[in-house]
């Protein structure tokens, strides 16, 4: 009997309890539904639809929810949302890089610190335009459970606060204990206040060109500025900001906008051309953007120079943009670069010394000695140049660099080169150029014909001369 009892000695204690959990949940509902009319009272709400965990109204333009939830691991959370307009969604980096939703683009800003910490997703224009330095000041406060507003004391929450799709959410623990009427006030008002940094602005190249100015970070200009480049080219502000960005204190910086100007960036670019510290990549690129506009005297002044100081990509744009250079200045260097340099510089200046149509007997004697450089490329690159510039007397020596021995590409290149040449002979027609059999050096122009035999010493011969 006493067992029986003890077994049913739980249930009538649950029994007698229940009326009392009853009257206990109920008595919380009302609390908290008071606790949300309360709130919604106390900011004047609009359009309120008021339940024990759930308060949906409109506040202006926003329209605002409180209502229970689950966080991350299904904990129970109460969710204050502000709905916005920006689409832009800011949460924070995930640890497991699997973790992030496939399909979706992630914007860097160019902020080092931010971009390790803040997930971005949204337009990239609105992006930069809305997340100025202040405000990725705000964001990273609020991953971190402070909401801060100008004026006001930073308010601590028992969460955090991100953007979701444009919709500010603080999502703050129940456990311990549910948040209070107040808290959920004061959370409430600092998302309310937050929530208009993240407004989509009417002018979003005008916004963005404002946050550029004040921005602190170099790499989040220049990305600003690329951004109202090619969305916003004919926007005033884009050429306003440009025109600013010329006296930017970062090269890339300036290299950009000088080079979205066109002929307003003209003097921009030949600075950064000019300046011996400006780094080789920038000026490289200064350099290719000025192209024909490159003066001529500046342009062998930048050649010499960047020689002098192994920026090899300098030197490389320099020698391509060799036409606009021109002279007997530019065509003595680069049969100097030719003769003394390997590599990279020696084939460019070889493609460089092959479009002065004109070239003379020095050009032409330092790209036959080329061909005996033991560098594949060299020896290709002054084939093709001797095809567009060379004389007869070079045919024997292209001819030897394109024997059997050779690759399959170097024997193409030097038939061509002859072929070349051979049409720019007077009276020379397709297929009639060849070396004579005895190897007396001679070039037959015509098959049978005595009188089409033009005499040419050899190529040691040639360099007696």
């Amino acid at each position: 009997m006493s067992g029986l009892l003890f077994f049913l000695l739980p249930y009538a204690i649950g029994a007698l309890a229940a009326p009392f959990a009853i009257r206990a949940d109920r008595r919380r509902r009302k609390q908290r539904q008071e606790g949300l009319q309360w709130i919604a009272d106390r900011f004047g709400l609009s359009e309120v639809s008021v339940g024990p965990w759930q308060l949906i109204a409109r506040y202006g333009r926003h329209r605002v929810r409180i209502e229970q939830g689950r966080g991350e691991g299904k904990m129970p959370i109460t969710l204050v949302a502000v709905e916005g307009n920006s689409g832009i969604t800011l949460r924070p980096e995930p640890r497991n890089p699997l973790q992030k939703v496939l399909g979706e683009r992630e914007i860097e800003l160019g902020d080092e610190g931010f971009d390790a910490a803040v997930e971005v997703h949204g337009a990239p224009d609105r992006v930069r335009a809305l997340l100025d330095v202040e405000t990725r000041a705000t964001v990273m406060a609020m991953l971190g459970g402070l909401l801060v507003v100008p004026g006001r004391r930073p308010l601590s929450i028992r969460g955090r606060a991100v953007l979701v799709h444009g919709d500010l959410q603080a999502r703050l623990d129940d456990h311990p204990r549910m948040p209070t009427a107040v808290e959920l006030a004061d959370a409430l008002g600092a998302l309310l206040a937050i929530a208009e940094r993240f407004e989509r602005p009417a002018d979003l190249a005008a916004r963005l060109a404002s946050a550029i100015e004040k921005e602190p970070e170099w790499r989040v200009r220049l990305q600003g500025l690329q951004t109202l480049s090619t969305s916003y080219p004919a926007h005033p502000a884009t050429a306003a900001a440009l025109r600013h960005a010329l006296l930017d204190e970062q090269a890339e910086v300036r290299l950009h906008a000088a080079v979205a100007l066109g002929e307003e960036g003209h003097a921009s670019l030949l600075a950064l051309a000019r300046h011996e510290r400006t780094a080789d990549t920038i000026a490289a690129q200064a350099v290719g953007a000025l192209g024909d506009r490159m003066p001529a005297d500046v342009g062998v002044q930048v050649l010499r120079q960047a020689l002098r100081t192994r920026r090899l990509r300098t030197c490389v744009a320099c020698v391509q943009a060799v036409d606009p250079l021109g002279g007997p200045e530019a065509r003595e260097l680069l049969v100097k670069m030719l003769t003394r340099e390997s590599g990279e510089l020696a084939v460019a200046a070889a493609h460089a010394l092959g479009r002065y149509a004109r070239g003379g007997d020095e050009i032409e004697e330092a790209l036959i000695r080329a061909l005996e450089r033991d560098d594949d490329a060299v020896r290709l690159a002054a084939i093709e140049a001797l095809g567009h510039m060379g004389s007869a007397r070079s045919v024997m020596s292209i001819q030897e660099a394109g024997r059997a021995g050779a690759d399959a590409e170097t024997r193409r290149t030097a038939r061509q080169a002859v072929a070349e040449i051979q049409s720019r002979l007077p009276g020379a027609s397709a297929g009639q150029l060849s070396v004579a059999e005895d190897g007396a050096g001679r070039l037959s122009l015509a098959d049978d014909d005595p009188r089409g035999r033009l005499s040419m010493p050899g190529p040691a011969a040639a360099r007696r001369r």
